[in-house]
């Protein structure tokens, strides 16, 4: 037997005692004892079902492999929790009333780190202490006396915890300037280390929790404050909160500290009291988030036509957090998405929070109204609320272009799809591991597009037609995916169901190929193939899976533009273009760029779309167009220098998007096909394509610039001053970045971190220093992540390895730094020197990273575009992720991703020589 984590394995050495009397009022934190008289009982560790290959012993009690038994079940939970952000320990205890189905001696729940010191079971009226507590690594078994009836019955246990300060899951604390916080993270599998409980998201059923806490302090969770009366001790008080609507566990949220508020009134169809909490003396930062977040429930209650289902809006800041959870009632924010200064309020700022904002709002009917009966359908959750959002931020501004950004999600969505190692939408779980897995791109930008593409195929109002019954069927429930696609086909088309299950069942997206046939006398046709798309080097099989496809196509001659849908459910079928008696001079195969899946356009299509043609389409679609032709690359059915003699005519277009769509497959090249050799061509080359517009766009933005200009310039004046070294650029963020380091002020927040990053990567050691000694001194989270960033944009091995030393070395909490790592592996100059540090420094790093820090090492490792740092990576880390969750996933996607660099690497070095030495 042995604990998932080393903390865990911890606890469960200690004494586990038995007593009878409840709850926490009598207890003064970690400093506790003992009851005057324990009875000492014993600890039986326990083996997961499936754990060796023996079968049990007679006698010996197996605990469950990955999901609970059938038989006993929660009915309502009441909880107290005794709270000191000044302690790294917590006590807690817990009554369950519970319903059993099957008779049973032995009650098996979820635990994970906690210490029980009390258990016992209340039976009509009789009370049953455990007779002991049976250890099965993430799963708790209390056994009884005797065998548990049919009927109702409370179980009832009081245990304590932890709460450190490096972890982002479960119970964790955060010290912002002079004060600590307590907050919560519990999605996927982290209520256990909170209360001992059915951590299940089937198990949906109300909370009630009351909360001791040290005086000047405050406590929040999901539903409103009660009462606050005085504390079980001297120093303290008691908050007793409102039972919540019916939860899992994983949306059970609640923070102490001596927070403050920012009251919103009352807002949406339901008048639902709403506040921003921060942690002391930010309400200031809450500016933007206090003003917009009204706007965002009123559209998404829209959409539903139904009030927003809770008691209460909260939105709670967290110190060096990532993302954000939509726990009804108190939604979690990273404090870089929910605050900023107004003087540091940008652009990209406003849109991150209305768009993270949106997608926890949707959430509060996908996934927290309408919950998923098992993880497998994570997508109901997070595709959902990820393809709400990005549709609701068209609404908000229309000049944040929702819909390519929304783009670029489907894109990386893809790269990932392309693995032979990506799952389904829908991917059986077999191992807790898979789990934490499906919070990937799958699940969240893949799922998003599937939506996209059904939503235009069947229409928006019969699609939102389909979402509001599958609500209306199934709120307060769980539901499956088969639940919703269900719903969607009785109010659209019965093919939806069959077509939708194509791509949510099985992983890898299609690749169309298009011809189109004009014979005389006879409609024109389009000849459509499918099969499956795969990166070069890859060992896969296209032709193993067949699609579904709504292929949506747009065509024309001259002034005359037409519009056609066809399901495309075999190999190769014919669309017959009905609504033209001409023939086409040209199609573009993805209308409203709408389709998830790839088109490989022959020659003659490929020269109509880019040429004329293009006006006739919109920037999605032209955008879609270009980067299809990017995918012909990494497919290696495409040379990339074929691709930069295409480059006038890419170039030809004048807007923003189109101009970044091109200068990102040239900076693509930088990370692994521009040799050292070749990087002073590679920068004229850059100068010479992007410099003059680079240049006329300068690091200062003008008055009502559109949002378009100004991502145009973060990305081009970037890189011409990056990786084209223009002297004119580079001396002008220096100066600008000296007037900035000099004064704060002076550089438009929007650019603030491209300038400063410009000027370190061609400043000299002083500045290095210069900028690191500002890191320390700075208080301000906007600043100090503009200036880890500036210190991270360094090529030279020397300079990453003195970072990386001053990442490790304390005085900057390692969550911040992480910047230091990710940025050196953009250049296979530097790449090697994180990965060197990592295996030097490994043991050190996982001790400062939280739980499932090796991931994060992993992701850092795929970079390495080398043969024998393939193997390498392989023999470093498999004995090191083997036991961690997601681990072995996380290292089959690393090596696979490896394999497929060196692969396209030995494709397209050649032509990308040949075509930079001509500069």
């Amino acid at each position: 037997m042995h604990f998932a984590h080393q903390a865990a394995a911890k606890t469960t050495r200690l004494a586990i005692w038995l007593a009878f009397g409840f709850g926490i009022a009598g207890c003064s934190g970690s400093q506790t004892a003992a009851p005057s008289s324990p009875e000492p009982i014993t600890v039986t560790p326990t083996s997961p079902v499936g754990a060796d290959d023996g079968a049990p012993a007679a006698g010996e009690v197996v605990a469950p492999a990955l999901r609970l038994p059938a038989g006993i079940a929660p009915l309502r939970y009441r909880g107290e929790l005794d709270l000191d952000p000044s302690s790294e320990a917590f006590r807690g205890s817990i009554h369950i009333e519970l319903e059993v189905t099957e008779p049973s001696d032995i009650i098996w729940l979820h635990a994970a780190g906690l210490v029980v010191e009390r258990a016992a079971v209340t039976v009509d009226d009789e009370r049953w202490p455990a007779t002991d507590v049976l250890d099965g690594g993430d799963f708790l078994g209390v056994r009884l006396p005797k065998t548990l009836p049919t009927g109702s019955a409370t179980l009832e246990i009081a245990y304590r915890g932890e709460m450190p300060l490096r972890e982002n899951s479960g119970v964790f604390r955060r010290v912002d300037g002079q004060h600590t916080y307590i907050y919560t993270q519990f999605e996927p599998l982290a209520a256990r280390r909170a209360f001992p409980c059915f951590d299940e998201p089937s198990f949906k059923v109300p909370w009630q929790l009351t909360i001791h806490a040290p005086d000047g302090q405050r406590a929040f969770t999901n539903t409103p404050l009660v009462e606050t009366v005085a504390g079980p001790r001297a120093g303290t008080k008691s908050f007793r909160f409102a039972e919540t609507k019916p939860v899992p566990s994983y949306l059970l949220a609640f923070a102490v500290g001596p927070f403050e508020t920012v009251d919103l009134g009352t807002i949406g169809r339901g008048d639902t009291p709403a506040r921003i909490v921060v942690p002391r003396g930010h309400t200031e930062s809450a500016r933007y988030a206090a003003e917009i977040t009204p706007r965002l429930l009123v559209l998404l209650e829209d959409y539903f036509d139904m009030a927003y289902p809770y008691a209460k809006l909260d939105s709670i800041a967290i110190p060096q957090f990532g993302g954000a959870m939509e726990h009804p009632g108190l939604i979690t924010y990273s404090d870089r998405l929910l605050l900023a200064s107004p003087a540091q309020e940008s652009v990209d700022f406003q849109r991150s929070y209305a768009s993270v904002g949106l997608h926890e709002l949707a959430h509060q009917w996908f996934g927290n109204l309408v919950t998923m009966v098992w993880w497998d359908d994570l997508w109901l959750n997070e595709s959902f609320a990820t393809w709400l959002s990005a549709k609701m931020l068209v609404e908000i501004e229309p000049a944040w272009d929702g819909q390519l950004r929304a783009l670029d999600r489907t894109e990386d969505s893809m790269a990932v799809d392309g693995l032979l190692s990506a799952r389904r939408i829908r991917q059986p779980i077999t191992q807790a591991g898979d789990i934490s897995a499906a919070f990937d791109p799958i699940s969240y930008g893949k799922g998003s597009a599937v939506l996209t593409m059904f939503e235009r195929w069947l229409g928006a109002e019969p699609f939102r037609a389909g979402v509001r019954q599958y609500m209306r069927a199934f709120a307060w429930k769980n539901a499956t995916g088969a639940d919703f696609v269900g719903a969607l086909a009785a109010v659209t088309d019965e093919a939806s169901a069959g077509a939708m299950s194509s791509f949510l069942d099985q992983s890898g997206l299609p690749v169309l190929s298009v011809d189109l046939f004009c014979e005389p006398g006879e409609p024109p046709s389009l000849e459509l193939a499918q099969e499956r798309y795969l990166p070069a080097g890859s060992a896969g099989s296209s032709t193993e899976r067949t699609w579904q496809i709504p292929v949506c196509v747009k065509y024309g001659r001259g002034a005359a533009v037409r519009e056609q849908c066809q399901l495309l459910a075999e190999d190769v079928d014919t669309m017959v273009l009905d609504k033209a008696k001409w023939c086409p001079t040209w199609v573009m195969a993805n209308r409203d760029a709408a389709g998830y899946y790839r088109v490989a356009y022959g020659p003659e299509m490929q020269t109509a779309l880019l040429g004329p043609a293009r006006r006739r389409l919109t920037v999605a679609e032209r955008v879609r167009v270009r980067s299809d032709i990017a995918a012909l690359v990494t497919a290696g059915k495409m040379e990339i220098g074929e691709v930069l003699r295409l480059l006038p005519a890419l170039l030809r277009d004048r807007d923003e998007h189109l101009i970044r769509s091109a200068a990102e497959i040239v900076g693509s090249m930088s990370a692994n096909l521009v040799t050292a050799e070749l990087r002073a061509n590679y920068a004229r080359y850059i100068r010479k394509t992007f410099g003059a517009r680079a240049r006329q766009l300068g690091w200062e933005p003008r008055a009502n610039e559109t949002d378009a200009r100004r991502r145009l310039r973060q990305q081009l004046v970037t890189m011409v001053a990056i990786e084209g070294a223009d002297p004119r650029l580079i001396a002008s963020a220096q100066e600008l970045a000296e007037r900035w380091l000099e004064s704060r002020a002076g550089v438009d927040p929007n650019i603030l971190s491209e300038v400063l990053a410009a000027a370190a990567f061609h400043g000299d050691e002083a500045l290095r220093q210069r900028i690191q000694g500002a890191i320390l001194a700075t208080t301000d989270r906007v600043e100090r992540r503009a200036l880890i960033n500036a210190l991270a944009h360094t090529r030279d091995p020397e300079r990453v390895r003195q970072n990386l030393r001053f990442a490790a070395s304390g005085k900057l909490d390692i969550r911040a730094a992480r910047t230091l790592v990710r940025v050196p592996l953009a250049w296979p100059e530097s790449r090697v020197a994180v990965y060197e540090f990592i295996k030097q420094h490994y043991d050190a790093l996982i001790a400062k990273l939280p739980r499932r820090g090796v991931i994060e090492l992993v992701r850092a490792a795929r970079e390495m575009c080398q043969p024998a740092l393939r193997d390498d990576v392989a023999t470093f880390f498999g004995p090191r992720v083997k036991d961690v969750r997601g681990g072995p996933q996380a290292l089959a996607q690393a090596l696979e991703r490896i394999d497929l660099c060196v692969a396209s690497r030995k494709i397209q070095l050649q032509s990308v020589s040949d075509t930079l030495s001509r500069h």
